[in-house]
């Protein structure tokens, strides 16, 4: 464990739980509700309670590499979260009403959560900036994925994809797409437009 004072000296700000071997989240965790940085990946957690939405000012939550099937309902009250990573779980399906929530969020890794399909509301996320995907076996793309306007980079490696819908080309601020290890044509025509304006693909 590992234990950060912020520069204040008002409290602890963030927090790293970081291969801990925990099967539990401490209830002494709840207590911080100053936080704003919280680690949790690398253990064995299967269940994050309800009580996160005590943590109020998060704004980093890393809860990578556990066992977790669904995401916490209290996610949703977390207004001020910016950075969420819970890739490396065994999620398979994510909760729409939980993502609706979270328009806050700036970056987002579902790397490896055994997703299929994905629910409409990730296109709610308007401000998000960093989207990972990798590692899934999704087979197509949303169509209100349209509505991420301010995605900068979009990592969809080894997926089951085999065709990019024509909207992806229209992302006004695309700069990075990384395509490896799906099943698309070398000469995939939206991949080729995105590189011919200057997005960095990888195919």
């Amino acid at each position: 464990m590992q234990l950060h004072l912020d520069d204040a000296g008002d409290g602890v700000r963030a927090l790293s739980l970081y291969a801990g071997g925990l099967t539990t989240v401490p209830e002494w965790v709840w207590e911080r509700t100053g936080l704003e940085s919280l680690n949790l990946s690398q253990n064995r957690i299967a269940v994050v309670p309800e009580r996160i939405a005590e943590l109020g000012r998060l704004r980093m939550l890393d809860l990578g590499h556990n066992r977790l099937r669904d995401l916490p309902a209290g996610l949703a009250r977390l207004e001020r979260l910016e950075y969420l990573y819970v890739g490396a779980n065994p999620l398979r399906v994510l909760p729409s009403d939980v993502l609706a929530c979270l328009s806050g969020l700036r970056h987002l890794s579902l790397a490896g959560a055994g997703l299929q399909t994905l629910p409409d509301a990730l296109g709610g996320l308007a401000g998000l900036l960093e989207l990972s995907l990798r590692g899934n076996a999704i087979t197509a793309l949303p169509g209100s994925m349209r509505g991420l306007v301010a995605l900068r980079g979009l990592d969809l490696r080894s997926n089951g994809i085999v065709a990019l819908p024509a909207w992806l080309a229209e992302l006004p601020a695309i700069e990075r797409l990384d395509l490896r290890w799906n099943r698309l044509a070398a000469a995939e025509p939206v991949a080729a437009a995105l590189a011919a304006r200057g997005c960095r693909v990888l195919i």
